[in-house]
């Protein structure tokens, strides 16, 4: 990846958005393209087909690039009446509404594309490069000024006239490019470490499939016999309520769906919270929130989180067994399928946002582990080595978009200039 030095020159101007360098425009998008428009915006579901015209939607837009793996296809005599508002290779497509200034350039083999309700700028080559543009309006700059001018109530939404008074910082052309193809290179980067994460996630998913079914034995195990145990065998129920005091700071937590893990709800002095019980959490004990368990709601608590508490919408389990079982094992068992149809099993009624755990029904189900204790730490183990692992590449990629993120914001302000990259080029 090219770094950009500072340029020797420090000559600027003063603009209505800040200091920009001397040769560095100001202007609007209606100056820099030759039409912005919206796309389909009539209903279009009568005319939805297997086969026909592509139709993008928001879902499809993305920062800088359109995804074409779910797309509508829509009838040709319906698109024929808007083939006006087809697209071209270069357009630059705008989200209106929930994400409103996301923005995506278009490839050539999606020209002839239609987008649904989505804003279409033209620009003119000659001024601004695309890729350029498109970066501008999803950079902080850009939907700084989407943000002061959106419209609406709960749902956000820009338009066509917002888009068109939007102040573009305009290097020269060259320098535009230069700037594109430098940060083009934090994406390929951040791309890579994405791959590399689903790849691990995957790798991570396949050993528990295999080691958490007994597909797959250490070679130390094999022939060894899984038990059979009820649930209630290996957990139980403990409710550890404070004391409730009106001048206490306590720390809440919640829990994720999916298995996504606690999290911190803040902490409060007693009198500051209306319902005032309050159950204490140890690490190794393995929290459920009843009315979302259907969504995955369970895991087990964690050293950071020790200490904090719940309210009586939790359940609290804790090892009955602990020669029986190892927690770090359970805790990975209940990300599997079969554990969190138990748990659906185990509660009641009538509608999935409606349902509430019932431990005494959860007790009496059965579940196969491994007799040893030893094979189920092992196991443990290495599913903890994954998670360690996927967790120190995450860290990596989120310095990776930090970083795009600070050079495009200096980039596009001119505080950092990429005219020696120019001079090497020429």
């Amino acid at each position: 990846m090219h770094t950009p030095s500072l340029n020797a020159s420090r000559k600027t101007k003063s603009t209505p958005i800040g200091e920009l360098p001397v040769e560095w425009e100001l202007r609007r998008v209606e100056g820099l393209a030759s039409r912005v428009t919206v796309g389909i915006v009539s209903a279009a579901t009568h005319a939805y087909r297997k086969e026909g015209v592509v139709l993008f939607r928001n879902a499809n837009i993305r920062e800088g690039f359109l995804v074409d793996s779910d797309v509508i296809r829509i009838d040709p005599d319906y698109e024929r009446k808007h083939s006006n508002k087809r697209l071209r290779a270069g357009d630059v497509v705008t989200v209106r509404t929930r994400y409103p200034g996301l923005s995506a350039v278009v490839e050539k083999r999606h020209a002839g594309a239609q987008v649904f309700t989505s804003l279409i700028t033209r620009p003119r080559p000659e001024i601004v490069d695309s890729h350029y543009l498109c970066m501008f309006i999803n950079s902080p700059v850009g939907v700084r000024q989407f943000a002061e001018a959106e419209a609406g109530g709960a749902q956000k939404n820009v338009n066509a006239g917002v888009l068109r008074k939007m102040l573009v910082i305009l290097p020269p052309l060259r320098e535009q490019r230069k700037i594109v193809e430098t940060v083009a290179s934090w994406d390929r980067a951040i791309e890579r470490m994405e791959k590399l994460i689903a790849a691990k996630k995957q790798l991570k998913h396949g050993l528990m499939q295999q080691l958490l079914a007994g597909q797959e034995r250490f070679k130390e195990f094999v022939g060894e016999r899984w038990h059979t145990f009820r649930l209630g065998e290996l957990l139980e129920p403990r409710d550890r309520y404070v004391n409730w005091s009106e001048h206490e700071a306590y720390q809440f937590a919640s829990i994720r769906r999916r298995s996504g893990g606690l999290f911190d709800r803040g902490t409060f002095y007693g009198r500051e919270v209306k319902t005032k019980v309050l159950k204490l959490l140890n690490a190794g004990d393995f929290a459920i929130s009843k009315r979302q368990i259907a969504h995955g709601a369970w895991v087990m608590v964690t050293d950071s989180f020790d200490g904090f508490g719940v309210s009586d919408e939790y359940d609290v389990l804790v090892n009955r067994n602990p020669k029986a079982l190892d927690m770090r094992f359970f805790s990975y068992l209940a990300q599997t399928r079969q554990l969190r149809h138990m748990a659906f099993l185990a509660s009641n009624g009538v509608h999935i946002e409606k349902l509430i755990f019932v431990f005494r029904d959860f007790a009496r189900l059965k579940v196969k582990i491994p007799s040893r204790l030893e094979e189920q730490t092992k196991i443990a183990d290495l599913l903890t080595t994954c998670d360690h692992e996927i967790h120190l590449l995450q860290a990596k990629l989120s310095a990776l978009q930090n970083q795009k993120r600070g050079l495009m914001q200096k980039l596009l302000t001119g505080k950092v200039r990429v005219t020696h990259l120019l001079t090497e080029s020429t």
